[in-house]
């Protein structure tokens, strides 16, 4: 892509580069992306149509509302949304699809999720779904967390006055906002 930039500028065509992207180009965008992040992540096709991954899955910026293929297990971490909030996020409004088991972290940060429902049973690592500003439940939320839940930005985040829980302590928030 850099390179095609510098064509252009030497090309002196400026009003080339600002254009939109059709409908069509954005999907073979968005398909690059996801063979890519199913090969970085070492990812293998189930009898079941879903992937199973031996390293760390990565979907940055698709700009979708969910997500694109189906996972079961993730051994790294699992970040289908953006931990640097000046990047471009995705739009998920549904984490279905999203893989039972991540061995390391899973981020499914700065969203348009009002729930958790559809996202991990089980997660070694951190579990981050801060700034999804509509997510008001903590309905669906692993019933495992390694290490702390991230709610910054969240209603969650403003009813208690919090922006982590140990994932140790999270069964007493998830009473009060399962």
């Amino acid at each position: 892509m850099f390179n095609k930039l510098c064509n252009k500028i030497k090309e002196d065509k400026f009003e080339d580069l600002f254009q939109p992207v059709s409908g069509e180009e954005l999907k073979v965008r968005q398909k690059e992306r996801v063979d890519k992040a199913l090969e970085d992540g070492r990812c293998t096709l189930n009898e079941d149509g879903t992937y199973s991954c031996e390293g760390d899955v990565k979907f940055p910026s698709l700009h979708v509302s969910s997500l694109p293929v189906k996972f079961k297990i993730v051994k790294g971490f699992f970040d289908c949304g953006e931990t640097d909030l000046t990047a471009s996020a995705n739009e998920l409004t549904t984490l279905e699809g999203c893989p039972k088991y991540v061995g390391g972290y899973f981020c499914c940060s700065a969203n348009l999720l009002t729930s958790l429902e559809g996202g991990p049973e089980k997660v070694g690592g951190d579990y981050s779904c801060s700034y999804n500003q509509q997510l008001s439940s903590l309905k669906g939320i692993a019933g495992k967390i390694g290490g702390i839940l991230f709610i910054t930005g969240t209603r969650i985040s403003n009813k208690l006055g919090l922006a982590t829980i140990k994932g140790s302590e999270l069964y007493k928030y998830i009473k009060q906002f399962g």
